[in-house]
């Protein structure tokens, strides 16, 4: 996986955006369409139970979207505005800046959501999708973001540096819980 602060070629600040039919190619053996996703950005705010993982190995960036859901709802209100009539601008942070991504999402043939889920049929939740997507251009394009670093995404999603810890036991709860009271996602 390439990570978006090695990459040279990403200007310091500005709108990145990269060509949709590029990411469509990384589904031409998986059976996906592109389709029109009509849906609310948010429905009802972002929560911890709208990240849906579909087909994609990306749970470690699903993974720190749920955290900061449960920790800063409002960081994911503020990182993305909806442009009206399908194109939606992703802020996040670092070097990646702006990103511009449109409301066409991989489906299988059933016409469900091929990445990120979208919540109910009848009312998609599109602000998963969408953060998804534009972390898949900055990368390259799906493939690129299968597998990786829960911390790397918070990098990627707030432009500060994150951290991991491997051996979860070397915590204790009351460590735990003051780093949740912090916001720590």
């Amino acid at each position: 996986m390439r990570r978006y602060y090695d990459r040279t070629d990403l200007p310091a600040a500005g709108e990145t955006e990269i060509d949709d039919p590029a990411m469509r190619a990384d589904h031409v053996t998986g059976g996906a369409t592109y389709q029109d996703i009509d849906g609310e950005l948010f429905v009802d705010g972002p929560d911890v139970f709208d990240v849906q993982q579909g087909r994609l190995p990306d749970c470690y960036f699903l993974a720190a979207l749920g955290a900061l859901a449960h920790t800063n709802p409002q960081a994911l209100r503020d990182m993305v505005t909806d442009n009206g009539d399908g194109p939606f601008t992703v802020h996040v942070g670092g070097e990646a800046g702006d990103v511009t991504v449109d409301d066409d999402f991989a489906v299988d043939g059933r016409g469900r959501a091929f990445h990120a889920g979208t919540g109910e049929t009848d009312n998609p939740e599109l602000w998963v999708a969408v953060i998804e997507k534009a972390f898949a251009q900055v990368e390259g394009g799906y493939t690129d973001i299968e597998y990786g670093w829960a911390h790397e995404a918070i990098a990627f999603l707030t432009g500060h540096d994150g951290s991991t810890v491997r051996a979860p036991s070397g915590f204790t709860s009351t460590e735990i819980a003051a780093a949740s009271t912090k916001g720590a996602p």
